[in-house]
């Protein structure tokens, strides 16, 4: 008799102790979850802000191609005249820098934002990575079809870059 009392005893404790530990698994699962995700924004946070750096540079050298392709440059006649300022104002390690950072904020967003967000940002990646594609190819095929009217001036793109920012801290919180 004695030892079923102690099955009996046994038995009653294991079911709740079960169910803590489930419950201690998956809040545990939760919470290192959101762990990940904010860690994560907080990268596309310092990502977006380490690419808009580049902002300034990206912008004076698409001006400088669009002057030498309209023909109204006198400094830079052919494209190798362009290649050599692009490389002296940007060289090739911030080149593949802004190239880097700029995928990461592709998959950063699209995997770790809510969809306002991820829209607004995806729509930054897509002026940066047009602008970088321009300046860094010498072609602007790319931003006469998704910009007609140019790119943002430095107002306007600052305003943005402040927006996402709040936008992924607000997510963040």
């Amino acid at each position: 008799m004695c030892c079923k009392s102690i099955l009996d005893t046994v038995g009653a404790l294991g079911l709740p102790t079960a169910v803590i530990a489930v419950l201690a698994i998956y809040y545990s699962y939760k919470s290192n979850r959101q762990l990940i995700i904010t860690n994560k924004l907080e990268e596309l946070f310092q990502t977006v802000i380490a690419t808009t750096m580049y902002y300034d540079k990206l912008i004076e050298l698409f001006n400088a191609l669009d002057t030498r392709n309209k023909g109204i440059s006198n400094d830079l006649k052919t494209y190798n005249d362009y290649f050599a300022v692009r490389d002296r104002l940007l060289p090739k390690d911030e080149q593949m820098r802004i190239i880097a950072d700029l995928y990461r904020i592709e998959v950063l967003a699209k995997c770790y934002t809510n969809q306002d967000l991820r829209h607004d940002i995806l729509k930054f990646h897509e002026w940066l990575k047009i602008l970088a594609h321009c300046v860094i190819t010498g072609s602007n095929g790319n931003q006469q079809l998704k910009f007609k009217n140019g790119f943002p001036n430095y107002e306007e793109f600052y305003a943005e870059v402040e927006r996402l920012k709040n936008g992924v801290l607000k997510q963040i919180n």
